[in-house]
């Protein structure tokens, strides 16, 4: 079979290559296909155009759900090609009629032996997917210049700067460079990702920790894992884990539904280990055996207590599995709802948008700014981006004296009609597979259920890739935005109320109101201007809380 050229008589219009940042998984289109072997003992190798380079790297790929090793692909980042000969954006050898595809990332793969329809022309190998970190780019220092050398990042700060100036060509001028450092800094620090914390949120599994060497020797990988629960099985564990001459550590927290005596039980090839509550002596330790063991401890209902598992292989087959037993209980694997990962430091937001078709540079930047709970002022020509969280104090108070007439006009909210239920729409950074979670996360306000007297649904918020604990504070966040304020509220501000800008966290006083310096954030600020209001503005406010 020769080879096979897929894109013939495709509509270049369906062949938009999307611009991505952070982690996603990417299918890409089918470019080529080519065929050695008799049918049923067939190799077949594949082509696929990603998106719009330079991307960073490829964490796993797949055909149809078989893992493809990295000794069987080859992943072209999308950098500028210095010719047919450059070993890293060159032509490829085994598609030696092809360019370099300067600026556009591609992979080229090997199937295994006899995987894919033998006609590839009228059976495509369609399939491929993978895991890659796309967009490399550039970081900045306080006065725009570039900072080093382009790199991976989710930081929706760069990722801004990146649409701004390299994608939408605008000059460095426009961004007010001091205050995006700032903001950069503050969504990169770190906070605790502390999941018994968010309200009304069941379990959703246990973070294990991933490593080469059977003692805990070298770490590989960290994830969320639901259950506790591997089947027999010669195969590895996860990505880039050896298959013999491993080791994983899950910690967390566990949470029973009753107030019983459990029977906690471990089966596993080879050791394994559990700690319930008391971490410095293990309620069963197996570490050189294998088998089914058993213990019991006293739990009480809704309580959370600290858990950890250890588990190693050392050859052949291997096999894992947490379950629990009480009165009440059923034997039964751990629930992925009882289970809480451990609290770790992560950064406050990451994002990790796509955009598949033509986008306008301000959507583009806007959709990367909702992720994040910021937003942006315009001053003296130049861009200053914020979080809304970094607005510790307030930056001006409306006095009755900066208040035309001493008037505020109050926007009440039709409660009653209120959307006042929502849910999170996305793929979970920490999952194997950067899956969607079993359980998806929801958020109902009760006193507008009560109000209202039934649930009104409102949208999915698509939320791209994220973990649960910033999708469960960017809904959170959301929410607070758009609905929780029980009013809106207009005002006229006297001429000195003209550095106020939408955006800003100030403090007004409103004597009918019983409001003495009230937090509150600016929704919209507009000039009013004509020959009697020259000097006054008009904004639109609501209550605020961090």
């Amino acid at each position: 079979m020769p080879l096979i050229n897929h894109l013939k008589g495709v509509d270049a219009q369906n062949m938009f290559l999307a611009v991505a940042y952070g982690k996603h998984v990417v299918a890409g289109h089918l470019t080529k296909s080519l065929i050695t072997g008799a049918s049923g003992s067939h190799t077949i190798k594949l082509q696929q155009l990603l998106g719009r380079g330079p991307w960073d790297g490829c964490e796993g790929l797949w055909f149809k759900g078989l893992e493809i090793t990295p000794a069987n692909y080859k992943f072209y980042p999308g950098i500028q090609s210095t010719g047919m000969g450059d070993t890293t954006q060159g032509q490829d050898t085994v598609f030696s009629t092809d360019t370099p595809h300067s600026g556009v990332a591609w992979i080229r793969a090997t199937l295994a032996t006899g995987v894919g329809d033998f006609d590839t022309k009228n059976s495509p190998p369609l399939g491929l997917s993978g895991i890659f970190r796309t967009m490399k780019i550039q970081d900045y220092d306080d006065i725009g210049d570039p900072d080093g050398v382009l790199g991976y990042s989710a930081n929706p700060a760069l990722e801004v700067a990146d649409l701004i100036l390299r994608i939408g060509g605008r000059p460095a001028s426009r961004i007010h460079w001091p205050t995006w450092v700032e903001w950069r800094d503050f969504l990169a620090a770190a906070i605790p990702h502390d999941y018994t914390a968010l309200p009304g949120q069941d379990g959703f599994g246990l973070r294990g920790e991933y490593y080469n060497g059977a003692s805990f020797n070298t770490l590989v990988f960290d994830r969320i894992d639901p259950v506790i629960e591997f089947p027999l099985s010669a195969g590895s564990p996860g990505i880039g884990i050896n298959v013999d001459n491993f080791s994983v550590r899950w910690e967390g927290k566990i949470k029973p539904m009753y107030t019983e005596t459990y029977t906690l039980y471990i089966t596993h090839d080879n050791g394994g280990k559990l700690w319930v509550n008391n971490l410095s002596v293990p309620l069963i330790d197996q570490w050189g055996t294998t088998g089914t063991h058993s213990a019991t401890i006293a739990l009480t209902a809704g309580q959370f207590y600290d858990i950890k598992v250890e588990w190693n292989g050392t050859g052949g087959s291997e096999e894992l599995r947490l379950e629990w037993q009480s009165t009440s209980q059923n034997r039964e694997v751990v629930s992925h709802r009882a289970l809480y990962p451990k609290t770790v430091n992560r950064p406050r937001y990451e994002t990790h948008p796509f955009f598949a078709g033509p986008t306008r540079l301000d959507d583009a930047v806007r959709t990367i700014l909702n992720l994040c709970n910021s937003t942006y002022q315009e001053v003296d020509g130049k861009l200053r981006f914020f979080c809304l969280e970094q607005l510790a104090t307030k930056t001006f108070q409306f006095t009755n004296d900066k208040i035309v007439n001493g008037q505020v006009r109050v926007i009440p909210r039709d409660v009653s009609n209120l959307r006042n239920s929502w849910q999170a729409k996305f793929r979970n950074l920490d999952s194997q597979y950067v899956e969607e979670d079993l359980d998806p996360i929801n958020i109902e306000r009760d006193a507008l259920i009560t109000a209202a007297g039934r649930k009104i649904d409102g949208e999915a918020i698509d939320l791209f890739n994220c973990n649960r604990h910033q999708a469960y504070r960017t809904l959170d966040n959301y929410i607070k935005r758009t609905v929780d304020s029980k009013f809106d509220f207009e005002l006229d501000g006297t001429a000195d109320t003209f550095q106020v800008l939408a955006g800003d966290r100030v403090g007004v006083d409103v004597e009918f109101l019983n409001w003495t310096n009230k937090d509150v954030l600016v929704l919209g600020s507009n000039d009013a201007s004509s020959e009697e209001t020259a000097d006054e503005r008009r904004f639109v406010m609501q209550e605020w809380t961090l």
